[in-house]
């Protein structure tokens, strides 16, 4: 779920660790994130698309840990940034082709989607 809202959201890992459930808008009709003290310090509202509100919807359904933050640590807590980092890291050279998940970060993937933005 890390790699899918870095590549659908452009969140920075900063804001993945410190996003909770409740900053979700996912109702029917809705489809953003409220981020709160982002980059500067400030809020922002980044919105989604029908696919990753889909996936975040169904990981909330599949999550176990009752606790408020989107991506929890085992104590229930908020995941560290480098936490977050190493799932990442983990995931991508997995799911992805070898040569490109060794070099994906999320710093890319933030890059990547301000580049999407641009395009349209």
């Amino acid at each position: 779920m890390i790699i899918e809202l870095a590549l659908g959201s452009g969140l920075r890992v900063s804001e993945m660790a410190n996003l909770k459930v409740e900053n979700l808008y996912l109702k029917r009709g809705q489809a953003s994130i409220y981020v709160k003290n982002g980059k500067g310090g400030k809020d922002r509202v980044v919105d989604i698309g029908s696919n990753l509100k889909k996936q975040i919807l169904e990981f909330l359904d599949y999550r176990t840990m009752n606790s408020p933050y989107l991506f929890p640590s085992e104590r229930g807590e908020k995941m560290t940034r480098s936490g977050i980092q190493q799932v990442f890291k983990k995931w991508a050279s997995v799911s992805l082709q070898p040569a490109l998940g060794s070099k994906l970060s999320a710093l890319l993937c933030f890059k990547i989607e301000r580049l999407q933005c641009i395009e349209y």
